[in-house]
């Protein structure tokens, strides 16, 4: 997907490449949540459609099943992982804008344990 240069620095959460999603996050697991709830949500239909048709349950099921199963587990696939291009664009884009604007950011020294400002919570009285 060819995102335009002007569209990309305004919209957070755009997706990311293919190739930096896989360079960058794990692979995806076949059996997650989408997976399953579209796999047998899609491979009921035929059941209910007999149901409601008045005809044998099962009857011409098995190819209608695995057919629709099979798009269901497709479908639950690749919908996780545009979530997870789009979540992990909405992090790209946050740390591009903080990278852009660092200049902006304060810069604070960090605080070890002696420090008084550490320790002053711990001498009230």
């Amino acid at each position: 997907m060819k995102v335009p240069d002007f569209i990309k620095d305004r919209v957070p959460g755009i997706l990311v490449r293919e190739e930096d999603f896989r360079k960058t996050f794990h692979p995806i697991p076949l059996i997650n949540t989408p997976t399953v709830l579209l796999g047998t949500t899609f491979a009921s239909a035929p059941i209910l459609s007999n149901y409601f048709s008045s005809r044998h349950l099962l009857s011409g099921v098995i190819p209608q099943c695995f057919i629709l199963a099979s798009f269901g587990i497709w479908l639950g696939y690749f919908s996780q992982k545009i979530m997870l291009r789009h979540r992990m664009g909405k992090v790209k884009y946050s740390m591009d804008y903080m990278e852009r604007n660092k200049h902006k950011f304060p810069i604070k020294e960090p605080e070890y344990f002696g420090d008084p400002s550490w320790l002053k919570h711990f001498n009230r009285k």
